[in-house]
């Protein structure tokens, strides 16, 4: 019986993160100016404070937090990843055996904490789950930051769902993440457009 609700639940919540509005708000507009990308290289983004930033942070994350933290990034760099390549854009992942170029671009990112503050850090209890997204272009010292945007999902993750395993909590996740992906997806292509690289 417990089974079959929890069942009923997670159906409930992959409909809800279907509908879900994901919005992406750019903080830095992209150029117009550059070369087209040879080829998108796409990295796992930072789920905890590193560094000085670290040391000023205002409360510890949770294993939790750290655990779903790292399936959302890889998540959500696979799901970027594939929806890139559906839309006919030459991408991969961040340590695949590709050479990188000055006209390779990059996208990284970090999650942002619940309170509306910079801060890196992937929180199980936000909601909306945020992220700050960069698109650089350029290796070495040539690299640049091309474009930065905030986006936020609805998180779909309900209390309690986090002491899963991994197999039980990864559809929402997975849900979660292709939202986010969609959207960014959809932002690059439509660049590529705007620029007359593709149809």
């Amino acid at each position: 019986m417990r089974r079959e609700v929890y069942r009923v639940l997670l159906i409930a919540s992959l409909l809800l993160a279907a509908c879900a509005r994901t919005t992406m708000t750019p903080t830095f507009p992209v150029s117009n100016n550059l070369p087209r990308p040879d080829r998108i290289v796409v990295s796992d983004f930072a789920v905890s404070p590193n560094g000085a930033e670290a040391m000023g942070a205002p409360d510890a994350q949770t294993p939790e937090d750290i655990r779903v933290g790292n399936m959302f990034a890889k998540a959500l760099a696979d799901s970027v990843i594939a929806e890139l390549q559906n839309r006919g854009i030459a991408a991969y992942r961040e340590g695949n055996p590709v050479s990188l170029g000055p006209d390779t671009a990059s996208i990284k990112g970090r999650f942002l904490r619940a309170d509306n503050s910079l801060m890196t850090g992937f929180n199980l209890r936000a909601d909306p789950i945020r992220a700050q997204v960069q698109i650089l272009q350029g290796t070495g010292l040539g690299l640049s930051v091309v474009s930065e945007s905030q986006i936020s999902t609805p998180n779909n993750l309900r209390p309690g769902m986090e002491k899963r395993d991994d197999a039980a909590i990864s559809p929402v996740v997975q849900a979660d993440a292709r939202s986010m992906a969609n959207v960014i997806a959809d932002r690059i292509a439509d660049y590529y457009r705007r620029q007359g690289w593709m149809k």
